[in-house]
């Protein structure tokens, strides 16, 4: 008699498969807001952790659908969590002195406590401000798909003493000791003394103005002068820029979706890009 194969013995596991969902809250703190995540559970049982605490119930699911391409290619490949005590947020720098500290409109946040799974941020402070305390902190950035060739000074500068942030930066924080200013109350005036900064990508539109070789000028909307002074990001193209789709040309007067990370170069704003979506018409 011959022996079984490991595969007969071992019962083959279920390949997880991922799920993107989007929901919405029906009060007026958050009408013309989603929240959008990606998971391998259950989707109806991971939005009913995140508002658990908030006690939040008058919501709905607008969204939840599979979260990978018809090639079997995920259609988010980086996934940031904080599985250790301490709190983490995000969102856009508003206002400051990045060398001490500076303001924050947040889009997310985890707040969690030791030995536990986090019970989250109050869906109140999404949106909010809030004031970072950037003494002591270390600096990275996310460079998932970056190519930072012949771009090294720029990434440099900002490692590891956060020397360049600047307001209209895409920005993560983590704080071992989690938050202050009321945080779990509700309150918009919220504190974090954070340990650690991250510069994430961001997704920015504008026209393209001008063309130089494989550096294009983009010309943004108000909204981005407000913050930062300025209507004007040059992006850099390296050689791994994806562009969507595929066959286009970037030509001035282009409309352009681009992603990649935002850097204040001694007051001019510069973007590397990881990919850009270009007008399909």
């Amino acid at each position: 008699m011959s022996k079984p194969t490991i595969e007969e013995i071992l019962a083959p596991k279920p390949e997880a498969r991922p799920r993107i969902y989007a929901y919405s809250i029906a009060d007026a703190a958050h009408t013309g807001l989603l929240k959008v995540g990606q998971t391998t559970r259950d989707v109806k049982q991971r939005i009913a952790e995140q508002l658990k605490t908030a006690a939040i119930k008058n919501y709905r699911i607008e969204l939840d659908e599979s979260a990978e391409r018809d090639d079997g290619t995920l259609m988010a490949q980086n996934v940031t969590s904080l599985e250790s005590s301490g709190m983490m947020a995000g969102g856009i720098i508003v206002t400051g002195t990045p060398a001490t500290g500076f303001t924050m409109a947040a889009n997310s946040g985890t707040n969690n406590t030791s030995g536990g799974s986090g019970s989250g941020m109050m869906m109140s402070n999404i949106a909010s401000t809030m004031t970072v305390s950037t003494s002591g902190a270390t600096c990275s950035v996310d460079s998932t798909n970056i190519d930072f060739t012949d771009l090294t000074s720029l990434q440099n500068n900002f490692n590891p003493n956060c020397s360049t942030l600047a307001p209209g930066q895409m920005i993560d924080v983590m704080s071992s000791g989690g938050m202050g200013g009321g945080m779990m109350g509700g309150s918009t005036s919220n504190t974090i003394d954070a340990s650690e900064l991250r510069l994430e990508q961001q997704g920015v539109y504008g026209t393209v103005s001008s063309i130089n070789g494989s550096t294009f000028t983009l010309t943004m909307d108000s909204a981005f002068a407000t913050l930062t002074g300025t209507t004007l990001v040059t992006v850099y193209t390296p050689s791994n820029t994806q562009v969507f789709p595929s066959t286009s040309t970037i030509t001035v007067g282009n409309q352009l979706e681009v992603r990649g990370l935002m850097f204040d170069d001694a007051g001019t704003y510069k973007m590397v890009a990881a990919w850009i979506v270009t007008p399909t018409t």
